[in-house]
């Protein structure tokens, strides 16, 4: 049964590992169109802001970064297995787990 893109969100901001397929695309550049697959990926939470904000100083040499505006850009981060990260516009996931995201 296809998931709607709700629950594709919610899927995916559990913190549960799951395989996405989606279409890349770079709104600044005017480019994409890729097909990317990954076999096991998950939402990347920052845990050394919420460490460093539970107790209240900065983790050594490092500084507050830019606020990425998720929601303002409809956009998430995603962990890779390498621990890299990937953003992915969740209107462009196209399967999630296998089922096809409407």
């Amino acid at each position: 049964m296809p998931y709607t893109l709700a629950e594709a969100l919610a899927l995916l901001e559990s913190g549960q590992l799951v395989s996405l397929r989606y279409i890349t695309a770079n709104t600044s550049k005017g480019a994409g169109g890729k097909v990317v697959e990954l076999a096991r990926v998950k939402i990347a939470r920052n845990t050394e802001a919420k460490k460093a904000a539970a107790s209240k100083e900065p983790p050594a040499g490092k500084t507050e970064g830019k606020d990425p505006r998720h929601r303002f850009h409809f956009t998430r981060n995603i962990e890779l297995q390498n621990r890299a990260i990937r953003t992915v516009y969740p209107i462009l996931i196209t399967h999630i787990n296998g089922q096809t995201v409407l």
